[in-house]
């Protein structure tokens, strides 16, 4: 590395801003060969500098990203949202015992939590046309108003979709992967549940709100209290809406413009008033848009005198679909029980679980202690464990990252301070000459702390630009991959530009000055005879 410099500018900049008493030929002279002899021969002291900035600053980083993606996870809801299995003794005061912790403010400060929530589990069985088979998902309920519906209908976490239209809502909210296992388009305005009695299970359409990224609790789906309460009303006693034998007439859902609907329904009214075993029940058909979602879905209507037995409903949908000249718009059969639905404000709720949003995570022991003891309330350990070890990781990372930082400057001014420490030594005579012919010790010394600045300057400019660009790059990633160690997409692990790496980039000037003062005022401090005769 060479350094093309302007003798007489730069010797006036340094004589004007630093106040040297000094003429500036002096200045530039001695400036340039004390920088060289600084640098090291062959730059070796510059190179070791920067590769000691380099790490620094991708440890730096890499610590920085690793905190970034831990307060990340910590901040997520789905981490902070706390579930408890509420036992069965305790379901008909849950919803006292909820009203008590929500509002015992002293409680509320001392365990750092803010919402409480109630909901119920659900297994639903949904079908898959792929593999013609059913099989379960998990999910929960959730109200309207709980806050964590906000958390997760955020932009981040949402993937196409609107939130409930109501309490009443009987949609649902599903999650990508829920779509993928039951192979459905990404885009779906329907996911079909199988539900019936015990002879005869059918595929129900349930309309898709939402579309999400994940849901928390390991779930795959979110529906309203009033679907939940309507799945489990007595299939026994033949009052349960989604009984395929309570739909009216017959159904069936399309996505297909109105013109080419109007056409097709008027095709299909001919076909079945062609029917001489179907005039006795005089079939009528009408569309209409689907009132379940919106956009470009209508509902096909047949209706039939007296609604006849589901058997009977069975046989005329059957001769629809074995008609080729009635198969030029795609259709699935719906099993209207929108107007089936009960009324159930009158319900009281009954929980099986609650959550619990924590504003930290410091407290949950303390918290679950305080519920086994007051409520006989019990936290499963093993997510208190989960959550504890989050927060553990996240302080232990914090103190790695400062430990980290102060090793980092130790040895950056020791190398500095044995480098100028060596160098004086080895000049102590040119020192008392140039002290002897009355040069001014301070202007010695500024213009060696200006050179030994200059030097770290530009070598912590080079190291944190690499250290950057490698970590910008991905190679954290690489190395954590090469470790076989799982990664999660779009994240780089790595952070450069916070306030830690301001911070010791603030300690690391500041204490350099100090140690360079130090051992500067040591040697120049002397008489010129001490140092030219090396007297201690």
């Amino acid at each position: 590395m060479k350094f093309k410099l302007s003798g007489e500018g730069f010797s006036q900049f340094l004589i004007s801003s630093l106040k040297i008493k000094l003429r500036k030929e002096f200045v530039f002279i001695f400036f340039k060969k004390e920088g060289k002899a600084l640098l090291g021969k062959g730059l070796t002291n510059f190179w070791f500098l920067i590769i000691i900035f380099f790490l620094t600053f991708l440890a730096i980083g890499f610590a920085n990203g690793s905190l970034k993606y831990l307060s990340e996870k910590m901040a997520n809801p789905f981490v902070r949202w706390v579930t408890i299995q509420v036992p069965y003794g305790k379901s008909e005061k849950i919803e006292l015992i909820m009203k008590e912790l929500a509002h015992d403010t002293a409680d509320k400060k001392k365990y750092k939590y803010n919402s409480i929530t109630g909901y119920n589990f659900i297994s639903l069985y949904f079908w898959d046309d792929r593999k013609n088979m059913s099989k379960s998902a998990y999910g929960r309920s959730i109200e309207t108003n709980d806050p964590l519906l906000s958390e997760i209908m955020d932009k981040k976490n949402l993937v196409e979709g609107f939130t409930f239209k109501g309490n009443s809502d009987i949609g649902l909210i599903v999650t990508e992967r829920l779509l993928r296992t039951f192979h459905y388009d990404p885009s779906a305005s329907f996911i079909y549940m199988v539900f019936g009695d015990a002879q005869d299970d059918r595929n129900i359409a349930l309309p898709i709100r939402a579309i999400v990224k994940e849901l928390p609790g390991n779930t795959e789906f979110l529906v309203t209290p009033y679907f939940y309460d309507q799945r489990f009303i007595d299939v026994e006693s033949g009052g349960n809406p989604f009984l395929p034998s309570r739909a009216p007439g017959i159904s069936m859902l399309v996505e297909t413009g109105s013109k080419k609907l109007g056409r097709y329904t008027e095709k299909l009214q001919k076909f079945l008033n062609s029917r001489q075993d179907l005039k006795p029940y005089g079939p009528f058909v009408c569309f209409q848009p689907c009132r379940l979602v919106s956009g470009a879905c209508s509902q096909i209507m047949i209706t039939l005198w007296n609604d006849t037995s589901l058997n009977l409903r069975d046989r005329i949908y059957g001769m629809i679909e074995k008609n080729e000249d009635l198969q030029d718009v795609k259709y699935h059969r719906f099993y209207d029980y929108t107007g089936n639905l009960a009324d159930m404000s009158t319900k009281p709720r009954q929980y099986d679980r609650i959550s619990v949003e924590f504003l930290s995570l410091d407290e949950i022991k303390e918290f679950k202690t305080f519920l086994a003891k007051k409520y006989e309330i019990d936290i499963d350990m093993a997510q208190v464990e989960s959550l504890d070890n989050y927060n553990f990781v996240t302080k232990l990372t914090m103190i790695i990252c400062i430990i980290l930082m102060v090793f980092s400057i130790l040895s950056i001014c020791l190398f500095i301070s044995n480098l100028l420490k060596n160098h004086l030594e080895k000049i102590k005579m040119n020192i008392g000459t140039f002290l002897a012919f009355g040069i001014d010790y301070l202007s010695l010394e500024r213009i060696y702390l200006t050179i030994i600045y200059m030097v770290m300057l530009v070598s912590m400019s080079i190291g944190i630009i690499a250290a950057w660009l490698i970590g910008y790059y991905g190679t954290i990633r690489i190395i954590l991959l090469a470790l076989k160690i799982k990664v999660e997409e779009n994240e780089t692990y790595f952070e450069q530009f916070t306030y830690w790496t301001y911070i010791l980039l603030g300690f690391i000037l500041i204490i350099s000055y100090f140690v360079i003062k130090k051992i500067t005022n040591r040697i120049f401090k002397q008489t010129p005879g001490d140092l030219l005769y090396d007297r201690v």
